[in-house]
């Protein structure tokens, strides 16, 4: 009898706190959503930058819709403002640039982004853009190397040592380079190969670099070198590519073959970025993906403004 009582006191227990509802209040923490910029602002060319959020929780995805109300300003000077237009890249990402204005070497840049929402704090940025990279000696030797394939073929492989000095009279700390190769056309009825004005990056298998300035980019093409770290400005890199040269160059000038090399100067940011960039990569050598913090310089925000110098030179390819 006593256990029967035990059991139904206990059951009146419960139902009686089920029918009682106590509100409860929870604080939870609600980190603002942050602006996250990206740009890379080059000499001679319009600027332009990608505008999006970051989630406030890591892992998460922010939903924050990017469109014409947010303000985005360039300015240099005391009073140069302009503002960038609006371009849709998707719902999240906006593209904000302006056809008034040509960057120039030399000058600083500051960027403003605003939005219409009172709890997202503006973000600003600013970068100078440098001068120019140049070399005074340049030198590349070029030979072929037959490797076996998985499935017991011969297949040849291309190889390049590239050796060149920079010149030591400039001031730029920082040089991103890239091999490139320009495309050539076919004109159907003359059996001519013309170049054309467009170039695309030299499709490397692998890099080979001798120095410890040089810092291979899993997330561009090309390779960073700080100048710093360098002897003489002096530079050996050697590059492996599937690619026949003799599908590229025009038979007039089989027997003077050129590659040419993309030549930025850039900004510290744009290095350190694009170093942070690569190594939190999964693949290549720089795999340490758990401890990157990608680098950034925007004021409020996240991601990063960067300046470069584009000079494109040639260097003959000796067989």
């Amino acid at each position: 009898m006593f256990n029967k009582l035990n059991i139904l006191s206990i059951s009146c227990l419960v139902l009686f706190c089920a029918g009682c509802v106590v509100p409860v209040e929870v604080e939870v923490d609600n980190d603002p959503i942050e602006l996250k910029v990206l740009g890379e602002l080059q000499a001679d060319s319009n600027p332009s930058i990608l505008v999006s959020s970051v989630a406030p929780i890591e892992g998460g995805q922010s939903l924050l819709k990017i469109d014409e109300s947010f303000d985005v300003k360039v300015s240099y000077g005391v009073d140069d403002i302009i503002t960038m237009d609006y371009e849709k890249i998707s719902d999240h990402i906006g593209r904000f640039t302006t056809s008034s204005m040509k960057l120039a070497q030399g000058e600083h840049y500051k960027i403003d982004v605003s939005s219409p929402f009172d709890e997202i704090e503006d973000v600003t940025a600013g970068s100078t853009v440098p001068g120019e990279i140049r070399y005074i000696g340049k030198d590349m030797v070029s030979f072929e190397k037959i490797l076996p394939n998985l499935n017991g073929t011969d297949r040849k492989r291309f190889r390049y040592v590239l050796d060149f000095t920079l010149d030591p009279t400039s001031d730029e700390r920082y040089v991103h380079i890239v091999p490139m190769r320009r495309e050539v056309e076919k004109d159907g009825i003359s059996e001519i190969f013309e170049y054309t004005n467009v170039y695309r990056p030299q499709l490397i298998r692998k890099f080979y670099l001798e120095q410890d300035a040089c810092f291979i980019l899993e997330s561009k093409y090309g390779f960073l070198v700080d100048r710093n770290k360098l002897v003489d400005n002096k530079i050996r890199v050697m590059f492996e590519t599937l690619e026949d040269p003799s599908e590229y160059f025009t038979p007039v000038e089989w027997q003077h073959k050129y590659m040419h090399l993309f030549t930025y100067a850039v900004t510290e940011d744009y290095y350190k970025y694009h170093i942070s960039a690569s190594s939190s990569l999964p693949v290549g050598p720089h795999n340490n993906a758990e401890s990157v913090v990608f680098h950034s310089n925007i004021e409020n925000g996240k991601g990063f403004l960067g300046s470069l110098n584009l000079r494109i030179d040639s260097v003959r390819i000796q067989n």
